[in-house]
């Protein structure tokens, strides 16, 4: 067997790796995320406040309500229209 230049194996083998678990679960691959995620975009703000806060322009408390996590499961629960809702599973019964 003779290989080929520009045969993508190291791309397949990647994409294999990237999709194995998957796979072998029985699920389908979720499909190869094209520009920026959401996930990349929490990292950078994350790693911004971070550094501010490193150097002491931002306190620790407006660090702690500025992250990421909290602010996309704020908005998403606002615009689902379950802020003001009580959560059932903390309602005394």
């Amino acid at each position: 067997m003779v290989r080929i230049d520009g045969d993508g194996w190291k791309e397949a083998l990647g994409e294999y790796g990237r999709t194995r678990d998957a796979l072998y679960q029985g699920r389908v691959p979720r499909p190869k995320a094209e520009g920026v995620t959401i996930k990349d975009a929490c990292n950078a703000y994350r790693t911004s406040k971070l550094r501010l806060l490193e150097a002491g322009e931002l306190s620790p408390r407006t660090f702690a309500d500025s992250q990421p996590a909290r602010i996309v499961t704020t908005e998403l629960r606002r615009h689902a229209g379950t802020l003001d809702t009580p959560n059932p599973r903390r309602a005394k019964s």
